[in-house]
């Protein structure tokens, strides 16, 4: 897990890309929440990506989808790891700065392991 602090298009797209590479391979979709950044618009329902996040899962030749905005049920393994997150980080730890954090979230994804 990589926290990004701002939902910039070269923040996601650097944060995607470093993850897959940690995980040292891609799965056949990549599910993201809904940011503008990812999904420009919809049309008639259907949405429409951003051209660089197209061309980004093209190029670890996955799909990039995305949850249905604000529905926890979407996308449950996420939303159980962000509370988990918070509870065992937050209510617990002070955290100080982003390298901090990083650190910690990677030990306790270690542990999980």
């Amino acid at each position: 897990m990589i926290p990004a602090w701002d939902q910039q298009l070269g923040t996601l797209t650097w944060c995607i890309d470093q993850a897959l590479r940690a995980a040292g391979g891609a799965p056949t979709c990549l599910l993201t929440g809904n940011p503008r950044t990812v999904t420009m618009d919809h049309v008639a329902g259907i949405p429409v990506r951003h051209p660089e996040m197209v061309a980004l899962g093209r190029h670890y030749g996955c799909k990039v989808e995305t949850c249905a905005p604000f529905d926890p049920e979407s996308n449950p393994v996420m939303e159980r790891w962000v509370q988990t997150c918070r509870h065992e980080f937050l209510d617990r730890t002070l955290i100080w700065n982003q390298r901090q954090l990083v650190r910690a979230l990677r030990s306790r994804v270690r542990a999980l392991l």
